[in-house]
């Protein structure tokens, strides 16, 4: 980025000096951090003034599902709303321990998650899950169509934004991590790409920019957790998706990403 030039009102900036500039320019627009961080998710979250691109929710005039909480809980975290679940997706370990699971006592055993869990005494309760939107006790479709707007991109982003732009072209971005850390009452720590993009991971969880972050940082290749490295996945193939065989029949002038298999 540091290398790559844009024209910003007749002044030439590196690729994160146009990203600083912009960032400030959503500040201008009136956006900033909303006090309580849980207002941005909450049943009725049209009035945050955080949140910038939503899908919005409506159970009776939009078909939009959250699949997200609908799928990560447990059938009886479900059950306590009257509502259903699939005993899904939990958090990773990796995530677990960036949270500060260590240090927190728990009644049930995040922990004991794993790819392949049968048989194990906690097959049904191992792993941290999701509660990010305020649960709608009035949801449909067994609690698949609530009232909570889905949050794209949000304010918080900006910043954080801002403060990596500052790092990656050798400058303090500190004030900016600062802010959002403060909101939740987290102590300052200095802005470096390891700390944002952990600050990245706890501020940013099931809101769908993970695999995006990992794969900018240089990260999303690597082994982790219980998922080992892929064969030949040093070469980055897989932070490009493959094609799709049925498109790859639709013009044949197509060709499979590189590491990837194609079938015929």
């Amino acid at each position: 980025g540091g290398t790559i030039s844009f024209t910003i009102d007749g002044r030439q900036q590196n690729a994160w000096q146009a990203t600083v500039t912009y960032c400030d320019r959503i500040t201008a627009m009136g956006y900033a951090l909303e006090p309580l961080y849980e207002t941005n998710f909450a049943v009725y979250n049209e009035s945050s003034v955080e949140n910038i691109f939503t899908i919005p929710m409506n159970k009776t005039l939009y078909t939009n599902q959250m699949q997200y909480l609908f799928r990560s809980r447990h059938y009886n975290h479900a059950k306590a709303y009257g509502l259903s679940g699939e005993n899904g997706s939990s958090a990773t370990k990796d995530a677990l321990r960036v949270f500060g699971y260590d240090r927190t006592v728990l009644e049930y055993h995040p922990w004991e998650v794993a790819v392949d869990i049968s048989d194990m005494p906690y097959e049904k309760t191992a792993g941290a899950r999701m509660k990010k939107y305020a649960i709608d006790t009035n949801a449909t479709k067994d609690g698949k169509l609530m009232e909570n707007d889905i949050v794209l991109f949000r304010y918080a982003d900006v910043l954080l934004m801002k403060s990596e732009a500052k790092v990656r072209n050798g400058e303090n971005g500190d004030a900016e991590l600062a802010q959002v850390r403060s909101r939740v009452g987290a102590v300052a720590r200095p802005a470096t790409l390891e700390s944002l993009l952990d600050e990245r991971l706890l501020e940013f969880a099931w809101e769908g920019w993970r695999r995006q972050d990992l794969v900018r940082f240089g990260r999303f290749t690597r082994a982790y957790s219980d998922r080992p490295q892929l064969a030949g996945e040093e070469s980055g193939y897989t932070t490009v998706f493959a094609i799709p065989g049925n498109v790859l029949k639709m013009n044949e002038r197509l060709r499979q990403n590189k590491g990837y298999l194609t079938s015929d």
